[in-house]
């Protein structure tokens, strides 16, 4: 009897260690989301030429309550942007199917250190990411390059037979909370890129 009573309250303060254990993760270390925020992709201009500067603005704010904090490591690797076109769905007659461009990162880096910010309606969280449109040697691609972040190589031809072509992004909170359904997209930023006129009486 005395085994018996010894195992079981053993087993008490197990129990009773891993709730106090899950109750300080929950409130020591608080969960982080993007949820009922806007979240939001823009560009400096719509139309771009090769050789142009391209400025690409990340913001977010707050929807449904006055303050609310964000964590977002220094190197920016909880966002992920992806260029992508438009196009008619293969099997389908009347959708648009989506086909991201290929493109290489800088991710492999460490997170570096999390930056919080405490944002409001009027006070959001804004950062500019300055990058280049450049064509590859036998212009087949446009490249757009953001230095230290990504590079997208966009092809020319796909591009041309393509609806649209633009940006859309996807904030990965640093510790989503169980129940978190990880959605927190951004718009689609559409832009366009012009292709040169060469004007051949000249000479």
């Amino acid at each position: 009897m005395k085994i018996i009573k010894t195992i079981f309250l053993a087993g008490l303060v197990g129990c009773v260690l891993i709730v106090i254990a899950i109750l300080s993760y929950l409130f020591v270390y608080p969960f982080d989301d993007f949820q009922w925020c806007g979240r939001k992709l823009t560009t400096d201009k719509k139309e771009y030429s090769v050789r142009d500067t391209i400025l690409l603005t990340v913001t977010i704010t707050p929807q449904k309550s006055n303050k609310k904090k964000i964590r977002i490591y220094e190197s920016f690797k909880n966002l992920s942007i992806w260029a992508i076109f438009h196009r008619q769905c293969y099997d389908q007659d009347s959708n648009l199917c989506s086909f991201p461009v290929d493109s290489t990162t800088e991710f492999e880096k460490e997170n570096g250190k999390i930056m919080e910010f405490t944002i409001t309606p009027d006070n959001s969280f804004k950062h500019t990411f300055i990058g280049t449109i450049t064509e590859s040697p036998d212009k087949k691609y446009f490249i757009i390059y953001f230095p230290d972040f990504w590079t997208y190589y966009v092809d020319r031809e796909e591009y041309n037979k393509s609806v649209d072509f633009g940006f859309y992004g996807f904030w990965k909170p640093i510790k989503p909370g169980p129940f978190d359904s990880l959605e927190d997209y951004t718009n689609f930023c559409e832009i366009h890129i012009k292709e040169e006129i060469t004007d051949t009486n000249i000479g």
